[in-house]
Formats: C-alpha cells, sequence, structure tokens
C-alpha cells in the first residue's frame, strides 16, 4: 500500500507524522494553575482562592506503537512513563534438525 502510494502519487508514507499514521491517543491531565488580576477579580470575594487553583486540561502523547510497549494499561489508563518490550533474542546458532 505504502509502495502503491509512493509509486503512483510520490507520496511517502514515512514523512507523515506518527499521529497521521497511527493515530493519536489523547490524556486528561490536572495541572495547577495561578489566576491572574481580572479572573480574580470576577470571582466574588468570599470565595476567591488565595493561591493556585486546580484546573484540567488534555495533552496528546507522544508514544511510539502501541504494541511495542510492556505497560500499555498503565500508560494510557494510569499516565504512566512508556516501558519498551525488549526485542527478541535472535539465536546464536541455527536450529538443528533431528533425523
Amino acid at each position: 500500500m505504502q509502495e502503491m502510494l509512493f509509486q503512483e502519487e510520490g507520496i511517502n508514507f514515512n514523512d507523515y507524522p506518527a499521529r497521521f499514521k497511527r493515530g493519536a491517543y489523547v490524556q486528561r491531565r490536572t495541572f495547577e494553575k495561578e489566576l491572574d488580576a481580572n479572573r480574580l477579580a470576577a470571582i466574588p470575594e468570599g470565595k476567591r482562592p488565595a493561591g493556585p487553583v486546580l484546573r484540567t486540561g488534555t495533552v496528546v502523547l507522544n508514544l511510539p506503537p502501541i504494541l511495542k510497549l510492556a505497560n500499555r494499561v498503565e500508560v494510557l489508563l494510569d499516565g504512566a512513563d512508556p516501558v519498551l518490550l525488549a526485542p527478541l533474542a535472535q539465536p546464536s546458532e541455527p536450529a538443528v534438525r533431528c533425523p
């Protein structure tokens, strides 16, 4: 398929960002934010926060292909750092066939 795109249309699939090739993973995260003077003025005096407030937002995760992760569930659901699966070891000697 990729070869056909390149030969017929001159499109190199590998030049596209990962999110176009594999999709994007988005995660909701909580962060602290300082409110500016205009925002604080709009809040009734008795309910104004004294310091930073908690807000949520979404972030796009920059991940390798999901099947190469050892901890897929933890990364996607718990916000853990990705751990790559160990590559398969290549046998040092060819397999011997028994007669």
